[in-house]
């Protein structure tokens, strides 16, 4: 499960306890949302963009959810 909190610029995804990501939201005039997922700190080669929030939302959630399978992982509800 992600829980999303908003901070200056961006909103950090979560899970758990470890920030996976972030969306973006679109800087000056600009219209895509991008987002960026990342685990430990580091860059993952993830990223894309999307028209609208819930777009970018759902794009970090579907690389998470790619890598935790990738991992033998699986989320669980907190």
């Amino acid at each position: 499960m992600i829980r999303w909190n908003a901070q200056a610029g961006r909103i950090v995804a979560r899970s758990g306890s470890v920030e996976i990501g972030a969306i973006f939201p679109p800087g000056d005039g600009g219209r895509v949302w991008r987002w960026r997922l990342w685990t430990n700190g580091k860059s993952w080669p993830s990223e894309g963009h999307f028209a609208s929030e819930a777009g970018a939302k759902q794009g970090l959630g579907d690389a998470w959810a790619a890598f935790l399978a990738r991992a033998g992982l699986e989320a669980t509800r907190a």
